[in-house]
């Protein structure tokens, strides 16, 4: 009876050792889902990005820039590590499952980004280019708030992009009186 009672207790102890290594494999494969969509929608952003964003055109080069205004190269260093804080965030919002509205928060300001870059470096329209800024930031704000209030640690991953971008509003409100 004691032997077979061990036994019993031994298979137990395996199957939740089992049960708990399946549990363990599905939180790394949700992970790794959500870092692949996150990382897939940012290559997308900067493909578009970078097909819409010419800085070495005549009319870039002959605009009036403010003296805090960061180099390419630093401006890409400051957008590369703000992807990453993005990646994270939206990695974290694939695992939980809160697609709507955060994403579409996300999805929106990502767009209007876009667009401005759209606007300023294609249409070279300032003002225009301006006000979508400033729509886009106001939307980064909301975001920001509202994964505050859902979520701090959210939040706080999230704040980086809000001062990147706010800081962007600020150079192009420069530009935008400066010509």
């Amino acid at each position: 009876m004691v032997r077979h009672l061990t036994a019993l207790t031994l298979k137990t102890a395996v199957f939740i050792f089992k049960a708990f290594n399946i549990f363990i494999q599905m939180i790394a494969y949700k992970r790794l889902i959500g870092i692949t969509v996150a990382v897939f929608f940012v290559l997308i952003f900067e493909w578009l990005f970078s097909l819409i964003t010419v800085t070495g055109s005549d009319w870039y080069i002959a605009l009036d820039k403010p003296s805090f205004m960061l180099s390419d190269g630093y401006m890409t260093l400051l957008r590369v590590m703000v992807y990453g804080f993005i990646i994270a965030l939206v990695a974290r919002l694939v695992v939980k499952r809160r697609f709507n509205p955060d994403c579409v928060f996300l999805s929106c300001a990502a767009l209007l980004n876009v667009l401005c870059a759209f606007i300023f470096f294609r249409i070279h329209n300032l003002p225009l280019s301006l006000a979508v800024m400033i729509t886009s930031t106001l939307l980064h704000y909301a975001a920001l708030f509202r994964f505050t209030l859902k979520r701090p640690s959210d939040g706080i991953i999230f704040l980086p992009a809000v001062i990147f971008i706010s800081y962007l509003l600020c150079v192009l409100t420069s530009v935008t009186a400066m010509n």
